[in-house]
């Protein structure tokens, strides 16, 4: 895999949902340089840059700034407010992807 067709992924929380996904796509290749992770507490940055080496923000909206790919690895609970802070970011690039691995999410819920 190139860098030149890799896609930047990035993970909004940073807690074990996306440790792990971010280790088993660095497992299977994707370049460190082309992961953001996003997490309000400095500990927990702290802890992925470290374990996984990749860049971290202490913003959602920074994370999402120039990501192909956004996924939302956090708690259903604050879902609400993730989409909030990331809405702007993203509305300029509609078409770009996003997953979410909260449970009990409609889509309709994601698109609000």
């Amino acid at each position: 895999m190139s860098d030149s067709d890799t896609h930047t992924i990035a993970m909004i929380g940073a807690g074990n949902m996306a440790r792990a996904l971010m280790g088993g796509l660095i497992a299977r290749g994707h370049p460190r340089d082309r992961l953001v992770a996003a997490d309000p507490d400095d500990a927990t940055r702290n802890a992925i840059e470290r374990d996984y080496g990749v860049v971290t923000r202490s913003t959602n909206a920074e994370a999402v700034a120039g990501a192909d790919v956004v996924v939302l690895a956090v708690k259903p609970q604050v879902i609400d407010q993730v989409t909030a802070s990331i809405a702007t970011g993203l509305i300029p690039r509609s078409t770009s992807p996003f997953a979410s691995c909260a449970t009990i999410l409609s889509r309709r819920r994601l698109r609000t």
